[in-house]
């Protein structure tokens, strides 16, 4: 591919967006050429971006298909002096990235050339977040420097988290599967042996952060981990690393309105009972260790969650042969992040469960092993009130943190056929009938404008992460006799308490700010990282379809954001 400056003025090849010499004149505004001499194999489309001499981007991206004539960009930015260009196949993933000089021709043969044509950019100032937690009132603190942009004074400041969880998995796939464990966040254009070059998740997320970014100041990932599983679901030896530069990068935004992330690390039960897989949890306190070094030094990093949910009542106290060993193995973790990743916030994600935290606390546990955790994470779901909730919280003493919602949320669902087999398990036909509207929509609006507010300024919370983005089709599980699910399809939940769930059931596919749907593609044809060439894979970002008055309710709630 070559392109060609038309008149707009050039600049020197010598200058700074290839080379550390910062004279790079930018041009004036015009036209753009862009002429295809040798497309990469199977490529039918490119997304072109213009970057400043600092190689951040400039205005929104431009879809441009291949053919065989030259196709002109107008109204160039004036200051953009760069260009970055990211080939697609089926419209879809980028398979790979190229830069190239404004107004020098540049000819780009077969993709694999492109890794090696990346610029040297301008040196940028170190950039750094260090992270500290306080109570009374509970918050976060965040210390910027190098180059913390708008958002942030060169000095601590307050941040309270409001957030949203972000696991955009697409219809048809399911975060309990390999490779990633949920992990949507990897680098493309990773040669991986017998992987090929990698595709990578970039078509989703840098539509949705910038969406994101106005609304909320974090997001929360359940799983960002450096090593992932082979083609056989086992991990590799060596280890299948991936990294998350590119988006790590776009979250920081040159700290210009960050949004934060909250790093998943989803240590399963095996790493916290005295009964597990000796193999699984070598694997697992491996991937620890890499993840915190890989993301420790990154300005966009805020912290870690380092379970999910793991535990019930008898780790937190009821039985001490099994808390015992539960709680020292928090203990061990947590100080091998805090040792690892000293700058960022330590915590885990746990059930909305008052009376677990009152029996762990008598037990002298979370003063005991908890010294290394900077935040008690809750996993609530109240239409109501979060009052039981904190309750338990309030009362530590030497235990005591501020509380992060981790998870937050009522569902935008219902279902039209409200029939229940047993107990509150739904009939299947009840589960298909899953539906949202406006009426279904307005009810949890309404729950989440009388709920947030009181329990955001509760001065022992520190944030929260709203649950979540966008719907997950995979999240609801079978419970046989009574329905069973696929992870291709919209499936209701449990029946629940109006006063907790607003529209009567607690539909775990039905949690989304936004509803998902299929954009040109067959269920079928799902994204394969270990497709080597991905030519039956239709890789187009499901359509997501905003809740307005959800959206809007939540939103809200939250401002300001900074």
């Amino acid at each position: 591919m070559a392109i060609v400056g038309c008149g707009s003025g050039s600049s020197s090849s010598s200058g700074g967006f290839f080379s550390n010499n910062n004279n790079v004149v930018p041009g004036t505004q015009g036209r753009v050429v862009l002429n295809f001499d040798n497309p990469p194999p199977g490529v039918d489309s490119i997304q072109a971006v213009f970057l400043d001499v600092n190689g951040q981007r400039l205005g929104e991206p431009i879809k441009v298909p291949i053919t065989g004539a030259d196709f002109f960009i107008d109204d160039v930015p004036a200051q953009a002096v760069g260009l970055e260009v990211d080939y697609l196949r089926n419209g879809g993933f980028a398979l790979f990235e190229s830069f190239h000089l404004r107004g020098t021709k540049t000819t780009i043969g077969r993709v694999e050339a492109s890794s090696t044509d990346a610029p040297q950019l301008r040196a940028a100032p170190p950039q750094r977040t260090k992270w500290t937690s306080t109570v009374g009132p509970a918050a976060f603190h965040v210390e910027a420097s190098g180059n913390p942009g708008a958002d942030q004074a060169a000095q601590k400041v307050v941040f309270k988290v409001r957030g949203v969880g972000y696991s955009p998995a697409p219809i048809g796939f399911s975060n309990k599967d390999g490779p990633g464990f949920g992990d949507l966040f990897w680098d493309g254009g990773q040669n991986i042996p017998n992987a090929g070059i990698l595709l990578d998740w970039s078509r989703i997320w840098k539509r949705d952060l910038e969406n994101i970014r106005p609304r909320f100041n974090a997001v929360r990932c359940y799983s960002l981990i450096a090593e992932h599983l082979n083609d056989n679901g086992q991990f590799a030896n060596p280890p299948v690393v991936r990294t998350h530069q590119k988006f790590l990068d776009a979250c920081w935004n040159n700290g210009d309105k960050p949004v934060y992330v909250l790093v998943g690390i989803p240590l399963p039960a095996d790493c916290f009972f005295a009964v597990h897989d000796p193999a699984l949890r070598a694997n697992f306190e491996r991937v620890l260790a890499s993840t915190l070094a890989q993301t420790k030094d990154h300005p966009a990093v805020m912290g870690y969650t380092f379970f999910n949910e793991q535990g019930g009542a008898n780790a937190w106290g009821g039985d001490p042969s099994v808390s015992d060993y539960y709680w020292t193995q928090i203990q061990k973790y947590s100080q091998q992040i805090k040792a690892g990743a000293p700058d960022k916030l330590c915590g885990f994600a746990y059930f909305d469960a008052p009376s677990n935290v009152s029996t762990a606390n008598a037990s002298g546990y979370l003063a005991q092993y908890g010294g290394s955790i900077d935040y008690w994470g809750v996993n609530a779901f109240q239409g109501t009130t979060t009052v039981g909730t904190l309750a338990p919280y309030k009362t530590l003493t030497t235990a005591k943190k501020p509380v992060l919602f981790t998870e937050f949320a009522v569902p935008a669902t219902g279902h039209r056929d409200k029939s229940v087999s047993s107990g509150s398990s739904p009939t299947q036909a009840g589960v298909d009938s899953i539906y949202a509207d406006s009426t279904t929509i307005g009810l949890a609006a309404q729950a989440m404008t009388n709920v947030l507010p009181g329990t955001l300024s509760d001065e022992i919370v520190a944030g929260m992460l709203y649950f979540e983005w966008c719907d997950e089709y995979w999240k609801q599980d079978p419970n046989l006799p009574h329905y069973n699910t696929t992870k291709a399809g919209h499936e209701g939940g449990e029946a629940a308490a109006l006063s907790q769930m607003p529209n009567g059931f607690n539909d775990e596919e039905g949690f989304g700010l936004h509803a998902i749907s299929l954009n040109g593609r067959a269920i079928s044809a799902l994204f394969s990282p270990f497709d080597t060439n991905a030519a039956t894979a239709n890789n187009r970002p499901d359509n997501l379809t905003p809740r307005t008055e959800l959206l809007e309710a939540v939103t809200n709630a939250f401002k300001p954001i900074r």
